[in-house]
């Protein structure tokens, strides 16, 4: 479902999809305003490695549903509360360079998913000094002095002058730009799939095909600064490409569909095929989720893989074992579809039929089922050891509201450099201390200048924000524990520990209200990164932040013991059958489910008789394939 036409809602200024997403999937809004796309976009124009975007792009699956879709939402670089993107890239002074990059952060806007929102008087190249009343300049000729006096993001003063020039360098690449993307409906309302990034600064690329026309436009950008010259698949093989902006090179794929492409510094290129998308000789789809899996919650994560390289919509539905009516979770558009399917409200011990088909630019389908189980995990999979994370020599910066004060662009900036913690060598501690006025204020730490990495209170990830006061007489000094993502503030610089030595514990500061002494302090909480309505408290300074924990556990060789988490299973044992094959048929045994509608927490019976309908399943998808 997409609309050109949204009712947005400014829900709060999070860069997290999975705390914003929650307002289209379950409420009645269309969509929100996408601060998420902000803050990568933002990064990418500064020249950020291009796999944040493919980390940021991937978060869109959580906006697949039946009614809401990410191809909504309003996006945007900047507005009068954080300020324009001319200031948050700059600082308030201009240069020639600075407007390519804004050029190249409209492109970025422009070219990608989404419903893009230009703030009026960026065309005009109005880079304000900061948020709020210091973005709000006027459009004709301005009596206000410190308008008149700011620099545009060329660098050039402003001046007291109407500014209403449609020739100025930002409107007419708005322009130009815009009037591509009316042009062909595939870079409006077309699908987007991802086909390069890369770990540095460089070039980011994707097609973008309308679901009707099936006709793939070939578009990357360049946020080096130099040319590149890159190399990846297409989903066009033998597709000839015509240049339709940025560049006058065509390009030609090769039979597997690759293509070698230069895209100059700092500038977007859009190239249309010649011919439609490929279809599959033989299509077919398969569960990335495993059999016998644990679904549930509000974003239970099902996945798929269809041919690579091909472009596909998937379908994804699921029903209870032995019943007739499917609910349809959504439809994913590329290669690896994926959908979260609301579940919180189906009986906890459900056994589900998931089912997914998938359609390609030729009409061929192809479907698979598997079988899940609601609050319970009977893969018989051991849990995969997660590698060790690096500690070393990591970017880790504390965003919060007080960023403006360290001297940040802006409050709640991950990549903000005066707001960088160093490395202690002895210790291994990442610290910083600050001179911050009095008030009380709230942060987290960020983690290679993005949000795709935080943590909260309590080391928790993408955890609530982390409260403190200060008096303003002394320097706050911030400490983060890479090993266990502690993050804690006090006054004074703790002495240098002996890195061998087990980390000692610090009392807990958590709390579930924000002191009466901050009456808005709660409901600003909730409209900031990861923020909650129960967060934690706000402490004096020299009154440690960090959660209480057991020092042995987080030292080489130490023990602890872990209590069960809020809806952890009981243990038990059961045998699975091998995984179903893909079948078009859809009976299965009537009854087989009749015992399995539990409510409360899982017990032994209804995981046994879970386990006994996943074996009476497999069999039968086995008997399917057979005949």
């Amino acid at each position: 479902m997409r609309s050109n036409s949204p009712r947005s809602h400014e829900t709060s200024h999070d860069a997290d999809a999975t705390k914003t997403s929650p307002y289209v999937r379950g409420t009645g809004m269309d969509a929100t305003l996408d601060f998420a796309f902000q803050a990568a976009a933002q990064g990418f124009a500064r020249g950020r490695p291009t796999t944040n975007l493919s980390t940021f792009f991937a978060t869109d699956d959580y906006y697949t549903t039946t009614h809401s879709s990410i191809y909504a939402e309003p996006t945007f670089l900047g507005n009068h509360d954080m300020g324009r993107i001319g200031y948050l890239l700059g600082g308030g002074s201009g240069s020639e360079e600075l407007l390519i990059r804004s050029e190249l952060a409209h492109s970025l806007m422009l070219l990608t998913r989404g419903q893009p929102v230009i703030y009026y008087g960026d065309e005009q190249g109005f880079a304000g000094s900061g948020g709020d009343k210091d973005a709000r300049q006027d459009m004709f000729a301005t009596q206000v002095d410190q308008y008149a006096t700011e620099q545009l993001i060329d660098g050039t003063v402003a001046g007291s002058t109407d500014r209403y020039d449609t020739d100025s360098a930002l409107y007419q690449h708005i322009a130009t730009v815009s009037q591509l993307r009316a042009t062909y409906p595939a870079l409006s309302t077309g699908s987007q799939i991802e086909l390069y990034s890369q770990d540095s600064a460089g070039v980011y690329a994707f097609a973008r095909v309308d679901r009707d026309e099936k006709i793939e436009h070939l578009v990357a950008l360049n946020n080096a600064g130099e040319d590149q010259v890159v190399t990846f698949n297409t989903l066009t093989p033998g597709a000839a490409y015509t240049p339709l902006y940025g560049t006058e090179q065509a390009v030609t794929a090769d039979a597997d569909g690759t293509v070698t492409l230069t895209v100059p510094a700092l500038s977007a290129v859009v190239l249309r095929a010649d011919a439609t998308v490929a279809a599959t000789e033989n299509p077919a789809v398969e569960f990335a989720t495993a059999y016998g899996t644990n679904l549930s919650g509000a974003t239970a994560e099902i996945a798929a893989a269809t041919a690579a390289g091909r472009w596909a919509e998937t379908t994804f539905s699921y029903r209870p074992l032995g019943t007739e009516e499917w609910t349809v979770v959504g439809t994913a558009e590329d290669d690896t579809p994926r959908v979260y399917a609301d579940l919180s409200a189906v009986p906890t011990g459900t056994v589900l039929e998931v089912r997914a088909v998938t359609t390609d630019a030729a009409g061929n389908r192809a479907a698979t089922s598997t079988l899940a189980v609601v609050g319970a995990d009977l893969t018989g999979a051991e849990p995969e050891a997660k590698p060790d994370a690096p500690i070393d020599g990591l970017e880790v910066t504390i965003p919060g509201d007080h960023n403006t004060e360290m001297g940040c662009i802006s409050d709640w900036q991950p990549d903000c450099e005066q707001a960088l913690l160093t490395q202690d060598p002895v210790s291994g501690l990442y610290t910083g201390t600050f001179d911050i006025p009095a008030g009380t204020w709230q942060y987290k730490v960020a983690i290679g200048g993005t949000w795709d990495e935080n943590y909260g209170a309590d080391g928790v990830p993408g955890g609530d924000n982390i409260y403190y006061t200060t008096d303003g007489l002394k320097p706050v000094a911030f400490y983060y524990d890479a090993r266990t993502h502690l993050v804690w503030h006090e006054v004074t610089e703790p002495p240098a520990a002996d890195p061998t030595a087990e980390p000692t514990a610090v009392p807990s500061a958590t709390s579930t209200s924000v002191p009466g002494a901050d009456p808005s302090a709660e409901a600003t909480a909730s409209a900031q990164p990861g923020a909650s309505a129960q967060g934690t408290a706000p402490a004096a300074v020299g009154e440690s932040t960090a959660p209480a924990a057991t020092a042995a556990a987080t030292a080489p060789g130490g023990t602890a013991t872990v209590p069960a988490g809020g809806g952890a299973a009981p243990s038990a044992t059961a045998t699975v059958p091998a995984e179903g094959a893909s079948s078009s048929s859809s009976a299965t045994p009537a009854g087989a489910a009749g015992a399995l509608a539990r409510t409360g927490a899982i017990g032994v019976m209804p995981l046994t008789v879970a386990a006994l309908a996943l074996i009476m399943a497999g069999a039968l998808l086995h008997r399917r394939r057979r005949a």
